[in-house]
């Protein structure tokens, strides 16, 4: 390095090292770019398809099946289940995301500090471990509740405004 380096001025040295550093932040940004656009793209292709699909079973489904289950819980699930559903698909994303650049830095730091390397790496997985568990419970518990809570409140929005109508009429 030191035969290629010398035959620079500072001056010149510091002129390619800043535009090795505006390369690679361009070429960051543009990657970001790129990798957020397809990641929303990706998200609503999925969306549309899972609503288009669950329109599909509702519209196929017997007349008996379709007066036992209030269509509130059916309007629910195409237009705020999926949307739920996106959303977790976009953090999904972002976790896998976080944990490629994770094992990228643990392999770095395996090659310089191979021991504290794995120390550090076991105390890691401990944490995430504990906290999975509990979150996994916590998540489980409110989601149950959201979803009847959200069923709920769209059944008496939808009976409301029904309603409206014959309250109109016999007013």
């Amino acid at each position: 390095i030191e035969d290629y380096v010398k035959d620079y001025s500072n001056e010149e040295l510091l002129f390619l090292l800043l535009f090795f550093l505006a390369s690679v932040y361009v070429f960051k940004n543009v990657y970001l770019i790129y990798l957020h656009w397809w990641k929303h793209g990706f998200i609503n292709r999925v969306q549309y398809k899972l609503e288009k699909k669950l329109l599909k079973i509702y519209l196929n489904q017997p007349f008996m099946q379709i007066l036992k289950k209030n269509s509130a819980y059916k309007l629910r699930n195409i237009i705020n289940e999926t949307s739920r559903f996106a959303k977790f698909l976009i953090s999904t994303m972002h976790l896998f995301i976080e944990i490629m650049i994770l094992i990228g830095i643990t392999f770095v730091i395996f090659f310089l500090q191979p021991i504290a390397a794995f120390y550090v790496l076991i105390l890691i997985f401990f944490i995430v471990s504990i906290f999975y568990i509990f979150a996994k419970i916590k998540t489980i518990q409110w989601s149950k509740k959201r979803i009847f809570y959200s069923g709920l409140s769209m059944k008496t929005l939808m009976e409301s405004l029904s309603s409206i109508k014959e309250i109109k009429v016999f007013k």
